[in-house]
């Protein structure tokens, strides 16, 4: 695992120990964490490599920021998984009604973390998250409805649902760095 993404690893675990008081809870999502750690934590880089091409200075800070991000895509991969009724062998496919519950955890985590970050930009960057990550949730809905009738269609739903998940991540980025929602980086 790159040292980013361990840093990362290490603050989402910290957010989960820190954040969650009910012992199972917390025992769940951290084996779902070390999970999804396995791929690394491309969306949480993203949003780092963007703050640094702006000039952000690394701080604490920013690897807090990355893994709200991060724990947002995490809290979408389990809630993908149920909706689409492909979860195999992943540790959230035992208990689903567990599961479920700890993805509405998950969800109010990634926003108050950034929104407890000391970064100026933060409310900015709060509402940059959830425009994103709501817009990525109609894009799975257009999914789900299994609309998508030509290669335009699945295009603009792809964009929608994962497309906006990148943006979400770089815009962040940028927007920690700058306060500026830059249309060259949407």
């Amino acid at each position: 695992m790159a040292i980013a993404s361990e840093r990362i690893k290490k603050s989402v675990d910290t957010i989960i120990s820190d954040g969650i008081k009910q012992s199972e809870l917390k025992e769940k999502l951290l084996a779902f964490v070390d999970f999804q750690a396995k791929k690394g934590f491309p969306f949480g880089e993203l949003l780092m490599l963007h703050y640094k091409i702006f000039n952000g200075s690394e701080t604490e800070d920013i690897y807090l920021a990355a893994a709200a991000v991060e724990i947002l895509i995490l809290s979408f991969d389990i809630l993908d998984d149920f909706e689409d009724g492909d979860i195999m062998e992943r540790p959230w496919s035992a208990e689903s009604h567990l599961s479920l519950n700890a993805t509405t955890a998950l969800l109010f985590l990634s926003t108050d973390v950034l929104r407890k970050t000391l970064f100026k930009n933060k409310d900015r960057g709060v509402s940059i998250l959830i425009k994103y990550a709501l817009q990525s949730i109609n894009g799975q809905h257009k999914d789900l409805l299994n609309i998508c009738r030509n290669e335009a269609d699945y295009i603009e739903m792809t964009i929608e649902k994962s497309g906006s998940l990148t943006v979400l991540s770089c815009l962040i980025g940028a927007v920690l760095a700058t306060n500026d929602c830059s249309a060259q980086v949407e």
